[in-house]
Parts: C-alpha cells; structure tokens; sequence
C-alpha cells in the first residue's frame, strides 16, 4: 500500500514538473524586465543569467513532458505564450535602452511580427482539425534567439562587449529564420483554409 502511494506522488510530481518551469518561465519575464531596467553591469549579467535560464526550460519541459509522457492541455497553452512573452518583453528592453539600434530594429520587428501572427493563426485554429505542432526549424530558430539574445545582453557589460558582433550575426540568423518558418506556417495554414 505504501508503495502504491509513493509511486502515486511520484507521478503527480512528474506530471507537475513540467507545468511549474512553464509558469516559472512566465514570471520570468517581468522579473528580467525589472533587472534589466537597473542598466548596471551587475544586473545586466543577472538578467542574461535569467534569460538563459528561462531558455533552458524552454527546452527542459517539453523534453520532461514527452519523455515522461505527462503532456497537458496547461502546458499546450502556456509553452507557447511564455516563449513568446519571455523573447518579447526581452527584445524590447534592448531595443528601449538602444542596444539594438539602425537596422537591428528591423530585424528584431521581423521577429516580434512573425510571433505575434502565429499566435493569431494558431488562436484562429485552435477549433479545427489542423495541427500546427512546432517544426524542426522552428525549434532551431527558438534555439537560436535564446542564445542570441542572451549574449546580445551579456555583451552589454564592458569586458564582454567583444562578443556583441557574434551576438548580433546570430540574431540576424533567427529573424531570418523566423521569417522563413512563420512563411513555411502561413502557408500550410492557407492550404487548409482553402480545401475546408
């Protein structure tokens, strides 16, 4: 009988764990926005630490979810939107304190356009029968951000400010891979408009 109960809060544990780096990811957001404002070098490491962090478990839950077999309607609503508000509220906080200034802020617009027009065509969606799972280029595109953006925050503080180049080259890679993706969702999502 013990036995049953500790597999039984075992497998809630599981099944939680997922959920709770996804609601942690989406506090993450005002957290980092808050430390980043302070524009000191200390807090700029701390909120590329936070950043990272929220991209680590970007990956961690969906990995922990499928290998576990704990996938939840939760955790299919709020994977998306705290991907998307952690990347969001990040480009602009680069953008409102002119770390991404000239043609950088085309390509972050790119990137913030093609999120938000997924987001209406999956919302459009959600009642009908078209699948719109997460493409391999897709993840490699999120992937991509994470790592740019982070660095594009470390590189901020002065003896890191050689990496801003590199940063900045692999931004310009996911806004274009952004771009392609959301074309290559657009497109499916026409194609079923179009038979239904």
């Amino acid at each position: 009988m013990e036995a049953e109960m500790t597999r039984a809060k075992f497998s809630i544990t599981k099944f939680n764990i997922p959920n709770i780096l996804t609601i942690l990811r989406l506090f993450s957001a005002p957290i980092f926005a808050i430390v980043f404002y302070f524009d000191t070098d200390f807090t700029k490491i701390l909120a590329g630490i936070i950043f990272a962090l929220a991209g680590f478990t970007d990956f961690l839950d969906g990995y922990l979810a499928r290998s576990w077999s704990v996938q939840s309607n939760i955790g299919r609503v709020l994977d998306p939107i705290a991907d998307k508000l952690i990347v969001i509220v990040a480009i602009t906080m680069l953008i409102f304190f002119h770390k991404l200034e000239g043609l950088n802020i085309f390509f972050a617009l790119a990137i913030l356009m093609r999120e938000i027009i997924i987001s209406g065509i999956r919302e459009g969606l959600s009642g009908q029968k078209l699948d719109l799972p997460v493409s391999h280029l897709g993840k490699i595109k999120t992937a991509m951000q994470m790592l740019s953006i982070t660095i594009l925050i470390l590189s901020d503080v002065g003896y890191l400010s050689h990496f801003k180049i590199f940063g900045l080259v692999l931004f310009w890679i996911s806004s274009i891979l952004s771009i392609y993706s959301g074309y290559q969702y657009c497109v499916k999502a026409w194609r079923y408009l179009i038979q239904s």
